[in-house]
């Protein structure tokens, strides 16, 4: 399978003109600035009970680790709305954070017009400004007072997860809601810097767990389990990396949901369950019985004819150990990009389905106008 290939320098780079491995390599420094941005926001105090990210893809993915950390150690619940309306629970008791990179999503600004009407308070998450680039969240944010963090342009948001994470867990913190969490953010840093030197792309193959899994995952489907809570949300951040990255399908679930629907459909389509590589995510605080689930379905898979590898989170705190698995996860599909020699940084199926979505929007108001003037 040309397994020392993705070992050599000039095939990188050839590969990866966009420069994703090298953002992936740098995630720690990401980390490290994601946090000083947060400790130097001051959030105003909200009148809230329960908060809402509004966002979408690589937006909204740090609202869901906040959410699911929240509900493992905090006392205020989060949610994520991916979409263009807001729940009718919706009040002016609802946090509304605006997660959007890019400040121009479509269905956030839709949400945060909606959270105006219903006068929630509102905290938005976008880029800083960049000459003669349309930022409309900033905008609006500038025009209604809604406080701002300002997080670095210059990546995909898919690979801005430190700056749409970190700084809202730290806001939520002042916030009263989640105990003090800088200790962590520092264990985590430190995490991160080491398995970044197990990952990186100067170790070989033969000593790297990322590119040998991105090897064995070569022309197979990657299907990723993650436990109850925070890691079923990180099995959907690999499954996300891997369609935006690698360019692949892939499915997550979480146990111990699978096992009472998903582990029935390894029987069929056989060639599909025989191509398969499965990802358990693991943790030490993983409830006993999903262990013990994790042990069965392993020997259930693996005699279904699938590659069935367990990796276990690292560090001591939960922010720790998720990032952990995270930074794995974000290595192996960009490794699998390269393998599968497509570049990880363009995106161009979504790009097509917006430029489309334009053409309808404009055709939808040209109509509208055209009745109006009738």
């Amino acid at each position: 399978m040309m397994t020392g290939l993705l070992d050599k320098k000039f095939f990188r780079k050839f590969s990866d003109p966009g420069g994703m491995l090298d953002a992936t390599v740098k995630f720690p420094a990401q980390w490290r600035e994601a946090a000083q941005i947060g400790y130097e926001f001051d959030p105003p105090e909200f009148d809230f009970d329960r908060a809402l990210v509004v966002g979408m893809g690589g937006s909204a993915i740090g609202g869901e680790l906040a959410g699911a950390y929240l509900a493992a150690k905090g006392s205020v619940q989060v949610t994520v709305n991916r979409g263009y309306r807001l729940p009718k629970w919706v009040n002016k008791k609802t946090l509304i954070v605006a997660s959007s990179y890019s400040g121009n999503t479509a269905e956030t600004l839709s949400c945060v017009d909606e959270a105006q009407k219903k006068k929630c308070p509102i905290l938005g998450i976008t880029q800083w400004k960049v000459p003669k680039k349309v930022n409309q969240l900033a905008d609006i944010a500038g025009a209604h007072g809604i406080p701002l963090i300002r997080i670095r342009p210059g990546f995909s948001p898919r690979a801005a997860l430190g700056y749409s994470f970190v700084p809202l867990l730290i806001a939520f913190s002042k916030l009263g809601r989640v105990p003090d969490v800088r200790p962590a953010i520092s264990e985590t840093l430190t995490v991160l810097r080491r398995l970044s030197k197990f990952y990186g792309p100067g170790v070989p193959t033969e000593d790297n767990l990322a590119k040998q899994l991105a090897v064995v995952l070569y022309q197979r489907l990657p299907i990723i389990y993650g436990g109850q809570g925070p890691f079923e949300t990180i099995a959907y951040r690999w499954r996300c990396q891997f369609n935006e990255n690698s360019k692949s399908l892939a499915i997550s679930h979480a146990v111990p949901e699978m096992n009472h629907n998903e582990i029935v459909g390894w029987e069929n389509p056989m060639h599909i369950c025989q191509g398969a590589v499965v990802c358990c995510l693991w943790d030490r605080d993983d409830h006993p019985e999903v262990k013990e689930r994790f042990s069965i379905i392993h020997d259930l898979i693996e005699h279904a004819g699938a590659f069935v590898f367990d990796f276990a989170s690292q560090g001591k705190s939960l922010i720790a150990r998720m990032s952990s698995l995270i930074y794995l996860g974000d290595f192996v599909s960009v490794y699998l990009a390269l393998r599968e020699a497509v570049d990880p940084s363009p995106v161009h199926r979504i790009d097509l389905l917006k430029a489309r979505l334009d053409e309808f929007t404009k055709h939808a108001r040209s109509k509208k106008g055209e009745r109006g003037g009738k």
